[in-house]
């Protein structure tokens, strides 16, 4: 009798064994699976931030891409304007001096001839 309390224990310890190691080996895959799922939507929210960054990036290099462009624009049309005012002012400057030496021309006699009047009316 304690032969065969024996057999059906050992029975029982290798059955519980085995169904302890089939769950163990069940467990661990379903451990692996679900650390699998986890990288896998981690890796997958990893690529869509990096996206949004890159696309964030962009704009915002865009963005002041533009505003660089436009203020060498507007740099490049305020020299280009200051060039052509300060031709201008030259040509003006030239004129001014060759209508002051006309006006000079033309004042002198009369500025002498009104002298020599005066002193005509004098003797």
């Amino acid at each position: 009798m304690r032969g065969d309390h024996e057999r059906i224990c050992n029975e029982v310890q290798l059955k519980y064994k085995h169904k302890m190691s089939t769950l163990r080996i069940r467990m661990e895959n379903d451990r692996k699976r679900r650390i699998k799922k986890i990288e896998d939507q981690k890796t997958a929210k990893i690529k869509e931030v990096i996206a949004k960054h890159d696309k964030k990036y962009t704009d915002i290099k865009d963005y002041y891409f533009e505003i660089t462009s436009t203020n060498l624009d507007i740099i490049k049309f305020l020299k280009e304007e200051l060039s052509t005012s300060k031709a201008e002012e030259a040509i003006s400057q030239k004129e001014h001096t060759k209508n002051y030496r006309a006006n000079k021309n033309v004042t002198e006699p009369l500025f002498r001839a009104k002298a020599q009047r005066v002193e005509l009316k004098k003797k």
